[in-house]
């Protein structure tokens, strides 16, 4: 019994020499981190066929973001790094809808805000910084349109709409044949096409004349009250390539670290409060693109700082469920975060 003892603290003792020497040849390189800085996120949808019209609206706003997370290591050619990042202070701004033909025809305002995480798979296969990227990409954006207004523009768009509408043109032949036979519209006017359903509008009022038709189906900003909300969430996986000197030489210097990674979506789910479902999608039409580069200080092994620089593209296709539809959306987010590094 003794002897086995003897062996096993040797054993222990010897296993701690070998991790202590792989510790001072291959030294833990795990560190966590917080940035403060400015984002400007720019966010538009477009579509081809509006009507007969092709459109797009865009905004561009700035906020305060704060961004977090950090690297651990495994092995010394593998670990995993956790990132997240969040608009603490969003600005107000203004979002134009432009047609191609006849210009800007609606204005709003708008906020945005942003939160996204990632969780990556890193390997480091030639121990002077050079990693490889494979992960996960959560992101949410949540905005609110409010104040809406039409422009001058709006008239012709209109005349362009409704000659392009051939349910329009069905309505105002059934409406002006009930008039013109006799038919008594105070019970509203009803659609054979449709089950005899009576003619309403979107507040459900009836639609008794060509006018209140017109009023009915025309595009007018100024009738859209409150404020609407909308939240976007998607998956990516993403797969890339960086560089951290860090990884290469962790003591007291110049620190630089930059890197690319592309996706592809995984799943999107979009709430709007002026809808009555939730659009979702797996495996949409789309791609993203991140990017980054910053330089800094590294004053010890534990303590660094780094200035980075960070630009987001995520675009996602049209999704469509019944007359429910979000346009092709494209998302894209420079920011600049001085981050405080350390390794405790």
């Amino acid at each position: 019994m003794f002897s086995v003892r003897i062996s096993a603290i040797g054993f222990l003792l010897i296993t701690s020499f070998v991790a202590f020497a792989e510790e001072e040849s291959n030294p833990k390189l795990s560190y966590s981190f917080f940035g403060i800085g400015q984002e400007r996120p720019t966010y538009k949808e477009s579509l081809d066929n509006f009507g007969g019209q092709k459109f797009e609206s865009k905004f561009q706003s700035t906020g305060v973001m704060q961004t977090s997370g950090g690297y651990t290591q495994v092995t010394p050619q593998w670990g995993f790094e956790i990132i997240t990042s969040s608009t603490l202070l969003a600005d107000e701004t203004t979002e134009d809808w432009e047609f191609s033909n006849f210009g800007v025809v609606q204005l709003d305002n708008t906020t945005l805000s942003q939160n996204s995480l990632v969780i990556n798979g890193v390997h480091l296969p030639f121990n002077d910084g050079q990693k490889i990227l494979f992960g996960i990409r959560y992101q949410k954006i949540a905005f609110s349109r409010f104040n809406f207004q039409g422009t001058e523009n709006v008239a012709a768009l209109n005349t362009a709409l409704l000659a392009n509408d051939t349910e329009y043109d069905r309505l105002v032949t059934l409406i002006t044949d009930f008039i013109g036979g006799g038919g008594e519209v105070s019970q509203g006017i009803p659609d054979p096409t449709d089950s005899n359903k009576i003619l309403v509008d979107e507040d459900n009022k009836l639609i008794t004349s060509v006018d209140e038709l017109t009023a009915a189906r025309a595009f007018d900003p100024a009738t859209q009250q409150g404020v609407i909300f909308e939240d976007a969430t998607s998956m990516s996986a993403m797969v890339g390539y960086g560089f951290d000197s860090y990884f290469e030489n962790p003591d007291i210097g110049f620190r630089w670290r930059g890197g690319v990674q592309l996706g592809i979506p995984l799943y999107i789910s979009v709430l709007n409060t002026k809808n009555n479902i939730t659009l979702t999608e797996t495996m949409p039409a789309g791609y993203d693109v991140n990017a980054y580069i910053g330089g800094g200080y590294q004053f010890s092994k534990e303590i660094g700082v780094i200035a980075q620089y960070n630009l987001l593209v995520s675009q996602r296709d049209k999704i469509q469920d019944g007359d429910v539809s979000l346009p092709d959306n494209e998302y894209q987010a420079a920011s600049v975060s001085a981050d405080i590094y350390w390794a405790f």
